[in-house]
């Protein structure tokens, strides 16, 4: 039994035999045990995809002497010579042979360690040949990996995927009847691979870099997408826990799925509004399956992102269009572009910054590139059509910004008149309160906006001054700091002045501690991710509003996050502590 830590994206246990998922062009193959007879026949693909790849380099040698003339295809001889080098393919076979693996994973290990040597040779020119050894390699790889790829199409039984990294498009095509769980060697929380596990309800796990080294055999795998575990080859008694505890976890999950169509409201009767973050249309099922009233947060920047070209105004409008149908006739509360800093816009052409977290972002790049602003905001009019849509901007710092981008939006308006295009007349703009600036001037903002919505994460890391991205300073990122609690107070206080009601959309909303305090604070309405949301529920239900004001006017006096934890736990205790 081997027991690989990784990080947890998708709740639930998934128990069932591993699928190795190799796709086309799969550079790091995963590690994987075979009989005899199946090194035999990987041996023998190896061969063919060393000739395939020798057979294609000298046709591109003979198609560059061809176009540049006799002497020039030379460059490419070293190519095939390292496919001749005794290192490169006989240490490739005799591991494979030796160790009982597959000759994808083998070889790719030979490979590093080749270009490793050549590396280390004190000769430059030498050195340079490093993407030389790289460059033929891979051929071989993509040769070798497509020449018989596994895919899930023809599965019998339930299989637990496992890959060295999957696409949204990848992960959105998982047969879900066949995949029970899937485990990635890369990723992150926060990847549009983790958003899509979550939507559709599979346990996840990605980061798990240890199966790099691992062997992975044909016995039973348990991924555990709440503890952050897979476990391989699990003995008897481990089985039967966690088949326990994956019986435990579906009743778990029938039970809160009954707080679904049950309303908002605190056990003494306060109406709270409990919306959706969403940054994908294929999360709308999970959303109006957890009970979500609407969308208090639509993030657009996937369709921006990871290309070479900008999305136009008719691929924004039908994507728009998808979720704002779907979720008719409830509210969709869309934010423009939201990119810079910790998300690198490569189709806008700009530059990488020296501080990226208070340069060129949010709002700022939107007015700097008009262009690109108008065709969203046109797209975005265009999809209010098919139900209730509002629209905010994020990363706002002062009125005259507020006010440079509804002008832009009126602008857009005006322009879909003259052209007798039909849009929402009413459509609400609104403020994202994200800096400490918006915060202070909220009563200002609040006679221009038509509602509020608290980024809680940037508004904590601008606050308080820490990057929760940088592990030395992350212990900073607090996000019930008495310095957040008092600017979150002042930005409701002010809103309710003036007649608007404030959301909070980040993830504070969904900490079971802090969302007994956002209770207390006064805020409208709180908005989590689709996963989130029947908890959230559940918390909200079983709190006293009265008694959550008290907590929270208790909490403002106190001195640090320490305390304030101490006592919402003291004071509301077993109701926080079991979402926690």
């Amino acid at each position: 039994m081997q027991i690989l830590k990784g990080i947890p994206v998708a709740a639930g246990i998934a128990i069932a035999r591993p699928f190795l998922l190799e796709r086309e062009g799969l550079y790091c193959p995963l590690r994987r045990s075979l009989s005899d007879a199946e090194v035999e026949r990987d041996v023998t693909a190896f061969k063919e995809a060393i000739a395939k790849t020798a057979a294609g380099i000298r046709r591109t040698k003979e198609k560059l002497e061809r176009r540049v003339g006799k002497g020039h295809g030379a460059i490419l001889d070293a190519h095939l010579m390292i496919l001749k080098d005794p290192l490169f393919v006989g240490e490739t076979i005799a591991q494979s042979r030796r160790e009982h693996v597959n000759v994808g994973w083998a070889f790719y290990q030979t490979m590093q360690k080749f270009a490793q040597l050549v590396a280390s040779v004190g000769d430059a020119y030498l050195r340079e040949r490093t993407n030389d050894v790289e460059d033929v390699g891979w051929q071989v790889l993509k040769n070798l990996t497509g020449s018989d790829k596994r895919t899930l199409d023809n599965l019998k039984e339930p299989v637990v995927v496992i890959a060295d990294d999957l696409t949204p498009s990848e992960t959105s095509d998982i047969p879900r009847d066949r995949v029970v769980g899937f485990a990635t060697l890369t990723g992150s929380r926060t990847s549009h691979t983790a958003i899509i596990a979550q939507a559709l309800e599979i346990p996840a796990l990605v980061g798990v870099a240890a199966l790099r080294d691992v062997a992975v055999g044909e016995g039973l795998v348990i991924l555990d997408g709440t503890g952050g575990v897979l476990i391989l080859d699990p003995d008897e008694a481990t089985l039967e826990e966690y088949r326990r505890r994956q019986r435990m976890s579906v009743q778990r999950r029938k039970d809160l799925r009954k707080l679904a169509v049950l309303k908002t409201e605190t056990s003494d009767g306060h109406v709270v509004s409990l919306f959706a973050n969403l940054e994908l249309p294929i999360e709308v099922p999970a959303a109006l399956k957890g009970g979500a009233e609407g969308i208090g947060l639509f993030r657009t920047e996937f369709l921006f992102l990871n290309r070479d070209t900008i999305p136009d105004e008719d691929e924004q409008y039908q994507w728009y269009r998808k979720v704002v149908e779907q979720m008719a006739p409830r509210p969709v509360v869309i934010r423009t572009l939201d990119v810079g800093g910790d998300k690198f816009l490569k189709s806008a052409g700009e530059a990488r910054e020296m501080n990226p977290f208070l340069g060129l972002r949010g709002i700022r790049l939107s007015l700097a590139h008009r262009d690109l602003f108008r065709a969203q905001l046109r797209a975005i009019l265009r999809a209010s059509v098919y139900g209730k849509v509002e629209v905010m901007f994020p990363l706002i710092s002062s009125v005259e910004e507020f006010r440079q981008a509804r002008g832009a939006f009126e602008d857009a308006m005006v322009e879909l008149r003259s052209e007798r295009a039909k849009f929402d007349e009413t459509i609400p703009v609104g403020a994202m309160i994200e800096t400490p600036s918006a915060a202070i001037v909220a009563d200002l903002l609040a006679k221009e906006a038509k509602f509020f919505s608290i980024g809680s994460n940037d508004l904590i890391q601008y606050a308080i001054a820490v990057d929760r991205g940088n592990q030395g300073a992350s212990y900073l990122y607090q996000p019930l700091h008495p310095a957040i609690l008092r600017l979150m107070r002042m930005v409701i206080d002010m809103a309710h002045a003036a007649g608007i009601e404030v959301t909070v959309c980040g993830e504070i909303a969904a900490d079971p501690l802090a969302g007994a305090l956002l209770l207390g604070l006064g805020v409208d309405a709180l908005s989590v991710s689709p996963v989130s949301l029947i908890e959230a529920k559940r918390l909200i239900r079983s709190t006293s509003y009265v008694e959550a004001r008290t907590v929270a006017q208790e909490a403002l006096t106190l001195p640090t996050a320490q305390t304030v934890r101490e006592v919402v736990l003291s004071r509301l205790g077993s109701r926080v502590a079991a979402a926690s």
